[in-house]
């Protein structure tokens, strides 16, 4: 099968309902939101979402409103905005991006954001966890609450990507969507690195390098801030003090062990190795301190979650 589509509009309610219909549709398609606009009457909307296994992306056309996201609604989500037809502002922390058709912004849902439109729009919405780009070495807070204008470095890709998994209407099997997913999300990371300012950059080389070789000794379990410090030449405090307006190293380290952990036990190739033998490799060599882990970040114990990966192999 091809992408799960699903389709909202305010033509299926009565005028008088349409804002109120409105404001919970964005809540199930998005995340906790609350919704306003000046007027009263008038409005319409419509929202087609197309789901690419870790990407959603939806095509959002509607009359004006202004969308608050509060943090104590935190999800572990990011979003990007690409403008397809009139304006809007996307405002997180202290940046504002001002968007017109082409543009693009990223936000993030663990913190407040607040989106405005004050007329008629249309964009794209791309939605995805946050782990994503994390795993791709880019810091959201680095990046979310800036404008990259249409004329940008890879942006016109970003949309031309966009606009063509909205649209396509093939069926595709499961692996295939997945590749495209993961192409949506290497697209958008490179788009968000090459475009920071330099003095992200800068920052972002040590964490880089850190994340780097933090990622080729996951199954070490004595791989600590003090080690990658001395490999790199910089001190522990300068390592840390390159994390600081993120999460800290050695969490972002413990996300990476358990990311590769849920990688090995939903891939059909590593389906030999049992549980206990997943967390070794990842750096937990006492399965029951890797289950509680497991469980604290994804919800589900590591063995729910391998015998569920092996129930939908087996049933196709």
């Amino acid at each position: 099968m091809g992408a799960h589509r699903r389709t909202f509009s305010t033509d299926e309610v009565g005028s008088s309902e349409t804002f109120a219909y409105w404001a919970e549709v964005i809540c199930d398609v998005f995340v906790p939101l609350g919704a306003s606009r000046r007027g009263t009457t008038g409005f319409s909307g419509r929202i087609e979402v197309s789901e690419w296994e870790e990407v959603t992306i939806s095509r959002v056309t509607a009359g004006d409103q202004r969308v608050r996201h509060r943090r104590s609604d935190a999800r572990d989500d990011c979003l990007v905005s690409l403008q397809v037809a009139g304006a809007g502002r996307v405002a997180q922390g202290t940046r504002v991006a001002a968007l017109h058709p082409g543009d693009l912004a990223f936000y993030d849902a663990t913190q407040e954001y607040e989106l405005t439109f004050e007329q008629h729009f249309d964009q794209y919405v791309v939605q995805f966890p946050r782990r994503l780009l994390v795993e791709r070495l880019i810091e959201p807070s680095d990046v979310c609450g800036r404008r990259i204008a249409a004329d940008q470095p890879l942006a016109r890709v970003v949309a031309a990507l966009t606009r063509s998994l909205a649209e396509e209407t093939h069926d595709l099997d499961r692996a295939a969507r997945q590749r495209l997913s993961a192409q949506v999300i290497e697209v958008l990371a490179t788009t968000a690195s090459i475009n920071l300012p330099a003095e992200s950059r800068d920052r972002d080389h040590i964490v880089a390098a850190a994340l780097t070789i933090a990622a080729g000794q996951l199954s070490d379990p004595g791989l600590d801030v003090s080690t990658i410090a001395g490999r790199l030449g910089y001190s522990v405090r300068t390592l840390q003090r390159a994390f600081a307006e993120g999460d800290s190293l050695v969490s972002r380290i413990r996300a990476m062990r358990l990311a590769r952990a849920r990688d090995l036990l939903t891939d059909p190739r590593a389906a030999r190795l049992s549980v206990a033998e997943v967390g070794a490799r990842v750096g937990y060599p006492d399965p029951s301190t890797f289950a509680r882990a497991f469980r604290r970040a994804h919800g589900l114990a590591p063995t729910q979650l391998k015998l569920s990966r092996q129930g939908h192999v087996d049933g196709g």
